[in-house]
Formats: C-alpha cells, structure tokens, sequence
C-alpha cells in the first residue's frame, strides 16, 4: 500500500524534473549553427533568433508554472505532516492518479506548443509594427519603402496585398491590423 502523501511526494518531485526540463530546454536545445544565427543579422531581423527567443519564453513560463505546482505540493505535504493525514491508496487510485498526472503533463505540452506558436507570431507581428513605425517618419514614401513593407508583411504576418489594392489602401489595411497609426503628412500621391 502506498499512502497519499507518499503518491503527492512522487508526483512534486515529477512535476518538478519536467519543469526543469522546460527550463533548461531552450539552452540545451541551442547547436553552434544556431547560436551562429542568433549573433548574426539578416538586413535588420534574425528570424532564427525571433523564433529561439519567443520559444525560449513559453518554455521559461511552462517551467515556472511546474515547478510552482510542484512547490505548491511539498508544501501542502510539508503541512500534512503536522495533521496526521494519511490514506491508503489501492493499485487502482494509484494507477488513476498516476494517470491523471500523464494526462495534466499532456495537456502542458500541447498547451506550451500553442503558446510558443503564438509568442511567435507576436514577435513577429511586433516586428513589422516597428519596422512601419521607423518607414513613417519620413514623410515621404518610396516605391522601394512600399515594396519591402509587403514584402516583410507577407512573409512575417502572411498578410499580403490584394489584387488592385492602391499602396494607401494596402498601408491602411496592415496599420489596422497591426493597430498603428499612419501619420497625416504621409503623402500617398508622389510614391515614385
């Protein structure tokens, strides 16, 4: 028979190694190339050190909220010491529970994955934000200023130009998108 607190113990001190695991996974992960990628630019954005960054903070916070459980855990069993709490547990509560914790695990993971997506995507979003924020204080636009916005706006945000959309058009679709507003002395009519 194994008791409560025993299977609490087992289950912090797992939550605990998989929150490790989180933590020191964007280090562990790193390889020479892609170190070399993160020093490195590319005209402006490393989008390998955009990716590592945004991944590295989903894998930080997973691995914060386990190791916050896990704490959470010892401390209700440090304080059930003090209370004579304890309870027999048959195979089956114990294979239940042990279970249940698989399936909370499961459940972190697919959710640390949706997450890193996001956090991406963000950046990502930031970054063009910033980049259009930096073209528009030069009042006047270039044909070249218009091409590298649609072109860092598709491939960063997939958000492309439609077909016979006017650069004003197109500029004012991406600032709503990107919520960011387009300074009144931008003068659309003498793009060259």
């Amino acid at each position: 028979m194994i008791s409560f607190l025993k299977l609490m113990e087992i289950s912090a001190a797992i939550m605990g190694f998989i929150g490790t695991i989180f933590l020191t996974r964007g280090v562990l992960g790193q390889t020479p190339q892609s170190m070399l990628l993160q020093v490195s630019t590319f005209v402006d954005l490393n989008i390998e050190q955009l990716n590592t960054i945004s991944k590295q903070k989903a894998d930080y916070m997973f691995g914060f909220i386990l190791i916050s459980i896990s704490f959470a855990i010892q401390v209700i069993i440090l304080l059930a010491d003090f209370v004579v709490f304890e309870i027999s547990c048959t195979f089956i509560i114990f294979s239940t529970s042990i279970i249940i914790l698989l399936l909370v695990i499961i459940l972190l993971f697919i959710l640390n994955m949706i997450f890193r997506k996001y956090n991406v995507q963000k950046m990502k979003n930031l970054y063009v934000k910033n980049y259009l924020s930096r073209t528009f204080k030069d009042p006047q636009l270039t044909k070249i200023n218009i091409d590298s916005i649609k072109q860092i706006s598709c491939h960063l945000c997939d958000f492309d130009r439609r077909t016979n959309e006017t650069d004003e058009q197109f500029l004012n679709r991406l600032s709503k998108f990107l919520d960011i507003d387009i300074p009144d002395d931008i003068n659309f009519s003498d793009i060259n």
